[in-house]
């Protein structure tokens, strides 16, 4: 999460290595991440640190999984404000836009897991479900997901 901010890269890449040098192989990370810890930081830093290891080889030894919806376009003025964040939201354009730049940082052409990272009750479930169907069919996410998002909604993505 906070690779590319307070963890800097070397440091990010030794870690990265010895996790999947102990075995490890399942690796998260999101848009956002990590757009809070200070000034200057606008989000999408861990992918791209994760992007220039993986660009050194090994993307065949993970699983990745990323996310996309929380994506925050004003980090200053919610940083430590105690507000609610405004976040980007799970529709279809955003999703697309959202994953292609994911794909762009992390330097590959799919990922294994996209998650919508903050459920968007203000975006039909169905235009959101639709995009990601496309976004499947066209080879870019081999799996999805749901976070953050209330069992009651997850029961009625799951039987859309």
């Amino acid at each position: 999460m906070l690779m590319g901010t307070s963890t800097d890269e070397a440091t990010s890449f030794a870690m990265l290595d010895r996790y999947l040098d102990a075995g490890g192989s399942f690796v998260d990370t999101a848009n956002c991440y990590a757009w809070w810890p200070a000034p200057g930081n606008t989000g999408g830093e861990s992918e791209t640190v994760l992007g220039r290891r993986l660009a050194r080889g090994r993307r065949d030894q993970v699983f990745l999984a990323t996310k996309g919806g929380a994506w925050v376009t004003d980090p200053d003025r919610w940083r430590g404000s105690g507000e609610a964040t405004r976040y980007s939201g799970a529709g279809a354009g955003t999703l697309r836009r959202e994953l292609d730049e994911s794909l762009r940082r992390l330097g590959t052409d799919h990922v294994d897991l996209y998650y919508v990272h903050v459920d968007d009750p203000a975006t039909p479930l169905e235009e959101t479900l639709e995009a990601l169907a496309g976004l499947v069919a066209a080879g870019k996410i081999r799996h999805l997901g749901w976070s953050n998002v209330r069992t009651w909604r997850l029961e009625r993505v799951r039987t859309s």
